[in-house]
Parts: C-alpha cells; sequence; structure tokens
C-alpha cells in the first residue's frame, strides 16, 4: 500500500468547487454525509500503446479535508487536501505511477459523500487543480 497526499495546484485554470446535487438544499444537509474519495483519474503512459491512457485507481482509504459554501442558492465542495491510500492490483501499474514526476503531473479525484440513507459521487473533471505528493 501506497500513501500520498492530494495537494492543490498553484496556478490552477478552473475552479476548486464542484457543484453538489440538488438534493442537497443547504448546508445542514450535510452534516450526516462523510467524506472520502473513491478514485483517482491519472495519465498513465502505456509503452504498448505508445500513447497516454487517462487510468483509473481506487483509493482504498481517504482522510480528507473538504469545505462548503452556499452561493446563488446552490451548494458547493471544495477539496483542499487529502491523504489516499493506494493498493495497486496491477504491479506495472505501480511502477509506471511511482516513477511518475509528482508534482509536476495531474489528478482529477472523485469525491465520495455518504450518509447512513445515501451516498453520491463528484468527479472532478479539470486536470489543473490537483497533484499528489507521496509521503
Amino acid at each position: 500500500m501506497k500513501r500520498f497526499e492530494i495537494i492543490k495546484k498553484a496556478d490552477p485554470i478552473g475552479t476548486f468547487d464542484i457543484k453538489l446535487p440538488d438534493s442537497i438544499k443547504s448546508l445542514d444537509d450535510l452534516k450526516n454525509y462523510t467524506p472520502s474519495i473513491s478514485y483517482i483519474d491519472f495519465s498513465d503512459y502505456k509503452a504498448d500503446l505508445e500513447d497516454f491512457e487517462i487510468t483509473e485507481v481506487k483509493i482504498s482509504k481517504s482522510n480528507v479535508n473538504v469545505s462548503y459554501k452556499e452561493k446563488d442558492n446552490e451548494i458547493f465542495a471544495t477539496l483542499n487536501n487529502a491523504t489516499i491510500d493506494i493498493l495497486f492490483d496491477d504491479k506495472e501499474m505501480e511502477e509506471r505511477f511511482l516513477d511518475k514526476e509528482w508534482p509536476e503531473e495531474w489528478i482529477e479525484p472523485t469525491l465520495f459523500f455518504k450518509s447512513e440513507k445515501n451516498h453520491f459521487s463528484l468527479r472532478y473533471q479539470d486536470n489543473s487543480l490537483f497533484t499528489l505528493k507521496r509521503i
């Protein structure tokens, strides 16, 4: 198992705010939800394809710092940072992943929110926002 810290890039093009589903109508609606990171996407170079491919990696454990805000009757979450554990099933993928030049590379995390009665996922779709640091 490998541990990383998700960190914000210093010069993002997009926004760190991600809109929550319409079912979340107020900040109070979030008090029963626990956020985590379920997956990250990264750019994986596969020599046999001679090209980069977006690859999804499952996160086995995470500890996240998320903030929330209300704007124009919509609720937004912002991933401030997170610690993630990755257990790779594929040894070759693990080697390619660990050989990357972090923090020059990018990731796109998926936030997973879970309560006793409900759950939902939100995927960041902007590769200018986050990178990793091995810890």
